[in-house]
């Protein structure tokens, strides 16, 4: 935050003309640089109060002084983004913290639309530039508890709604009285978050961090924000997202609750129902429900003052034409650390819309159904299966960046990661969370957007439905299932089964005996390390064996296949594949197809089978032999152009090729040798081959 105000002490025109320079020249400055293009807006007043009172000499001493430094830092900003050329920037006006009295937001008002209020000062940007260059208006949300009635909750929060309302009331005038049309004011919440005296005054705990976090965000949003901003870190004390201890960063309960509302409600619409409610009659409201809907897809959270057992229904939500699928977790903590548990995930049936919470004092549960969801992971009405539930804690996805498959995250990792524990654990993922399984033999089911997992230690069964997904196996033998989209999996250091599934997979083995199938789609696969098995599946795929004695399948389409070091064996399958060797003494199949054989180093065995082939030589390329070559086919060639010791076909049939009891044989000299099996040197000619 830049206090330009501290620029004026008495209010001359140098003064102020100085000023003037030194806003638009930050404005410009700003957005050259590295960063300026993610600048969306700027703030102007931020913490009105504080200024008054002799907080800069004599100059802020009332609200016309501010009124008239808002009015012009409004229009100096707007005339600095103009001939930047950056009219997408808005500049938004901050409220007073109170209504009334003399530093009130009213007072304030009255005296930016006041005309004669450059009478008072050297020099005052109009009225008329001043409307023009506002675009939305901000204020705070710092309530003591917010799921309350009255001042300290959901008063607070409608009262400071209300001090936005008025800067909208008060353009709109002005709009009338001018004859212009109306301009509507993006409304922001530019801070918000639970105040922290109400910790330190025990009115709010650390597990009603949770509830207070939901309750705030629901009502601002519920209310006409449009925008709510998080300033990540205020204080290190509980209020905050996440605290420091020295290197350590651990998420907080706000933090963890904040993580939930950004994962599982964009694009949802904050609800207007009662969102209080009187259960034992005493008076005091007891449960608290804020929902977030849009068509077919719901997120409610829930928390009681007292343990209680509630039926939620959300028949009125339109869930009742096809199955829906429902995840419930409960947000709590051990050790004021936060801890959220997935229950086992469930398909209701077309008649089902209801939901049964057991509910624990001021833990937070919160429910989302989808019938989309349900309807891209199939199933049956009832629990899903190997989904019995998990605990996690939460993390930040950068942290485990380097264990995911390379590619996977561009840029700066970010995200939330929900990491369990070191049992055996069986879960679905939340929607939108990068899931971690931790210790233990997991079993993790997907969901139809695109996932993030990781197995942790252990033999984990990963199973993902839709969406581009990425997973990592960690150590263990795992199964890793891919399914529809373009997936990223890693395996690991054990044997790893890998399925890519359909679509366009990049799949690596790792060390380990692996076996890889890429399914359908143009697929990339690494065995890596060790003697792995690579089936391509349909499409167009690229197989690495990497080291180790492997065999790969290009299957379908038309295929590269590359052995890497080790005694590999190369299946191109249908189509016209490419198949390279490497070194070792590899064996080379093309199958059906017009392909590309080449052994590369070590004493090779290549098969063209069905159709024409061309076999490739170059360098120390080793005793090969090839065991199918039809020297009356005109399109089936020897490709001898790597071969610096044979220039042409004279040069061969002169000093280089003869005839054997087991065929022909070609020597390039250096022990590189290519036996011709079963072919007499007199069948060939010069159309067999390529220099």
């Amino acid at each position: 935050m830049v206090r330009f105000m501290e620029t004026i002490r008495t209010g001359t025109a140098q003064e102020i003309a100085t000023l003037e320079a030194q806003v638009k020249a930050f404005v410009t400055e700003a957005l050259a640089y590295r960063s300026g293009a993610a600048i969306k807006g700027f703030e102007i007043g931020n913490e009105f109060p504080s200024w008054m009172g002799g907080h800069n000499g004599d100059f802020l001493d009332s609200t016309a002084d501010a009124a008239a430094l808002m009015r012009n830092m409004a229009v100096w900003v707007n005339e600095a983004l103009e001939d930047a050329g950056a009219d997408h920037v808005g500049i938004i006006a901050h409220t007073a913290f109170v209504k009334y009295g003399d530093k009130g937001n009213n007072p304030l008002l009255r005296r930016l639309f006041d005309d004669g209020l450059d009478q008072d000062y050297a020099h005052v940007e109009s009225t008329a530039d001043f409307f023009k260059a506002v675009d939305g208006v901000s204020s705070h949300f710092y309530p003591w508890q917010p799921w309350a009635e009255g001042s300290s909750g959901s008063g607070s929060i409608r009262e400071d709604i209300g001090l936005i309302a008025d800067w909208q009331s008060a353009f709109d005038s002005y709009a009338a009285a001018q004859g212009l049309g109306t301009r509507p004011l993006q409304a922001l919440a530019t801070e918000w978050n639970l105040r922290n005296a109400s910790y330190v005054q025990d009115q709010i705990s650390c597990l009603q961090g949770g509830l207070g976090t939901v309750s705030l965000f629901h009502q601002m949003i519920a209310q006409g924000i449009d925008e709510a901003q998080v300033w990540p870190v205020l204080q290190n004390n509980q209020n905050t997202l996440v605290s420091h201890d020295g290197e350590v960063t651990s998420m907080q309960m706000p933090g963890a609750t904040f993580a939930l509302l950004r994962t599982l409600t964009p694009g949802l619409a904050a609800g207007s129902a009662v969102h209080a409610r009187d259960m034992d009659g005493d008076g005091s409201d007891d449960l608290f429900l804020y929902t977030f809907s849009q068509g077919n897809a719901v997120t409610s959270f829930v928390a009681a003052a007292r343990a209680m057992t509630v039926t939620l229904d959300f028949a009125g939500f339109g869930l009742d034409a096809d199955r829906t699928q429902a995840h419930v977790a409960t947000l709590g903590e051990t050790g004021k650390i936060p801890e959220l548990h997935i229950d086992a995930s469930r398909e209701l049936a077309y008649d089902q819309t209801s939901v049964t919470l057991s509910l624990a004092p001021w833990e937070l549960s919160l429910v989302t159904l989808d019938e989309a969801r349900a309807a891209a992971t199939g199933g049956v009405a009832g629990a899903l299966p190997g989904t019995a539930g998990a605990s996690f804690g939460f993390a930040h996805l950068h942290d485990v960046a380097a264990l995911l498959p390379e590619g996977a995250l561009t840029g700066s990792a970010t995200g939330t990661l929900l990491r369990a524990g070191d049992r055996a654990d069986a879960f679905q993922i939340l929607p939108g969370f990068a899931a971690d399984g931790g210790g233990g033999a997991d079993s993790i089911l997907g969901t139809a957007g695109a996932d993030t997992v990781l197995g942790g230690t252990g033999n984990d069964t990963i199973s993902l439905h839709d969406g581009n997904d990425i997973i990592a196996g960690g150590s263990g033998s795992d199964l890793l299932i891919g399914g529809a989209g373009h997936d990223r999996i890693r395996g690991g250091p054990q044997e790893d089964v890998i399925h890519g599934g359909s679509g366009d997979d990049v799949l690596s083995g790792e060390a380990g005996f692996d076996l890889i199938r890429g399914g359908r789609g143009n697929d990339y696969a690494d065995g890596s390390a060790q003697a792995d098995n690579l089936l391509g599946g349909s499409g167009d795929d690229t197989l690495l064996g990497g080291s180790g004695l492997d065999r790969l399948f290009g299957e379908d389409g038309n295929d590269v296949l590359r052995g890497g070091s080790g005694r590999d064996g190369l299946f191109g399958g249908n189509g016209d594949d490419l198949l390279l060797g490497g070194s070792g003494d590899d064996i080379l199949v093309g199958h059906a197809g017009f392909d590309r054989l080449e052994g590369g180093q070590g004493n090779d065995i290549l098969v063209g089978a069905f159709n024409a082939d061309t076999f490739v030589f170059s360098g120390d390329f080793g005793q090969d032999e090839i065991r199918d070559f039809e020297a009356r086919n005109p399109h089936e060639k020897i490709d001898l152009s790597g071969v610096a010791s044979i220039t042409d076909y004279g040069d061969l049939s002169a000093h280089h090729l003869s005839q054997t009891a087991e065929g022909a044989l070609i020597d390039a000299g250096g022990g590189n040798q290519i036996l011709l099996r079963g072919v007499a040197v007199k069948d060939l000619d010069p159309g067999d081959f390529l220099f």
